[in-house]
């Protein structure tokens, strides 16, 4: 394995100047642009990777963010981690990440993991609500932490979430334009905080308006076999025109298989709006009108955040609440 000194030796400089350019650090003997490239080839050429664990011992940082995703096999989460590592792999941080895979004593399993590692800070991206409560309290007490797409009762763990409510408000409130059609919204059986709001959203618009008795709300499971089965239902309850409004893209794919399956038109029958705005809502016939959460901005954020807590402890919890907004395609 090559050292610095290997690098050093072929490139005759000395090993602190290597240092100071593989760190991307300022050195008070100048670096000409021709050394510079040439310490990069010779870099590359002899395949150097350095030990971070060595330059945690000397530094006495680790340079390692330890990540908690609640599901990596769900497509939401993709673009979080996309916008997180553009921040935290610019600024040279390492990110280890770890599966809760849908489980809250595997998530808490997660956490003390990752805290084994002395990161300099972790990101833990949730749905809904905040679970473990107990050790994340604790770990806010020993390192830096924000939680993304989660929401914190704990006021002095930094957040950054999506203004649900106003999604689930903007979504009733496109879809009650649509004369003469009943409106219903898809639920969850078991809601998290985040449909909560989205529920409390559409009721609130349809009470601005007047038209409570347009409404009706129908739960069912999660996942597009959920919004397959209530779609079924909802189609031998109600009479066309209709206007669908599912708690994600997911279900809402779910209700368009099955409006395909009754021969039924959409929107011209039924029209279905979905939350989220995965990139499959762009691919599937029809197009999905659907909520967007700004997945990408809502990691940078909370990679930004956190490297501003690394960098000054003192400054208080944050709580960032980014707006959604509504995604017209063709199935309204």
């Amino acid at each position: 394995m090559s050292k610095l000194e290997d690098i050093a030796k072929k490139a005759s400089v000395s090993i602190a100047t290597v240092s100071n350019i593989l760190n991307n650090k300022d050195s008070t003997i100048p670096v000409s642009p021709k050394t510079r490239e040439k310490v990069l080839r010779i870099t590359r050429e002899l395949n150097y990777r350095p030990n971070i664990y060595a330059r945690s011992l000397r530094t006495k940082k680790s340079s390692i963010i330890g990540v908690v995703v609640w599901d990596l096999t769900d497509p939401y989460f993709s673009d979080i981690l996309t916008g997180i590592e553009d921040v935290l792999e610019k600024a040279g941080y390492h990110l280890v990440l770890n599966n809760a895979k849908c489980q809250i004593e595997r998530e808490k399993i997660c956490l003390e993991k990752l805290q084994k590692l002395s990161p300099e800070g972790m990101l833990v991206i949730g749905i809904g609500q905040l679970r473990n409560k107990d050790i994340f309290s604790h770990l806010a007490s020993e390192t830096n932490i924000i939680l993304i797409a989660m929401k914190t009762p704990n006021k002095n763990i930094s957040s950054v979430t999506v203004d649900n409510f106003k999604g689930g408000f903007m979504g009733a409130e496109y879809l009650l334009k649509r004369e003469n059609t009943q409106l219903v919204y898809i639920t969850a059986k078991d809601m998290t905080t985040d449909e909560e709001e989205r529920l409390q959203g559409v009721i609130n618009a349809a009470n601005k308006y007047n038209q409570k008795d347009r409404l009706t709300i129908v739960e069912t499971d999660i996942g597009e076999e959920g919004g397959y089965r209530a779609c079924k239902k909802i189609l031998g309850r109600y009479k066309s025109p209709l206007s669908i409004f599912a708690m994600d893209d997911i279900t809402a794919i779910g209700c368009i298989r099955a409006i395909k399956d009754k021969k039924l038109s959409i929107p011209d029958d039924v029209g279905v709006l979905g939350f989220d705005d995965l990139s499959i809502a762009n691919f599937i016939e029809p197009r999905l009108t659907t909520i967007h959460q700004p997945r990408l901005e809502l990691g940078r954020k909370g990679a930004e955040l956190l490297l501003s807590t690394i960098k000054n402890k003192t400054i208080p919890a944050q709580h960032v609440i980014l707006n959604p907004k509504i995604v017209i395609r063709k199935s309204t």
